[in-house]
């Protein structure tokens, strides 16, 4: 009762990011080869689509690898009337509380973080996480996912968690 099972939805193949020759350090990904892999525009098109037609609005956390992948995935979603956002480890602790209290109110549909939000967080009222950041990390991978699979239910929202894996994440790890 601590946890729903999510529905996962990817993309074909062809249109994850392409990780040969991404090198691998400390059990993880090179951040800037990985950058430059996830930050291409049909990548970054598909993001939007996808939760289009799959989140019907749910409060979603998107985990992107930069701050500049970030924006462009933020600027994407505002470009098509989605209220998002981006926090990082640089904004301060002020901002980032009131990004979330947006997110949990429902003011903001998408928040995108970066390096943040992937554990030690409890936020029920995600119900969808998009995972546009590839990891070789089983850990971060399931951290990730975790993030909206607390039971929660509200009048009139879908309750059901969704993970939009447009990283390759849960092909590499397994369900």
């Amino acid at each position: 009762g601590h946890i729903v099972a999510p529905r996962v939805y990817t993309v074909p193949a062809e249109r994850l990011p392409d990780l040969s020759g991404v090198s691998v350090s400390n059990g993880e990904f090179n951040h800037e080869q990985l950058e430059r892999r996830v930050s291409t525009v049909p990548l970054l098109g598909d993001i939007v689509d996808h939760w289009q037609r799959r989140a019907n609005n749910r409060r979603t956390i998107a985990f992107a690898v930069s701050r500049q992948h970030a924006d462009s995935i933020v600027d994407r979603f505002n470009a098509v009337g989605i209220a998002a956002e981006q926090v990082n480890g640089n904004l301060g602790r002020t901002a980032r509380e009131q990004a979330l209290q947006r997110l949990t109110d429902g003011a903001t549909r998408v928040l995108v973080s970066v390096d943040l939000l992937g554990e030690g967080i409890d936020i029920p009222a995600v119900k969808c996480v998009i995972m546009a950041r590839p990891t070789a990390s089983l850990v971060v991978s399931n951290q990730q996912s975790g993030r909206c699979m607390r039971p929660w239910s509200e009048d009139g929202e879908d309750s059901t968690a969704l993970i939009l894996d447009h990283a390759g994440n849960i092909i590499r790890h397994g369900y």
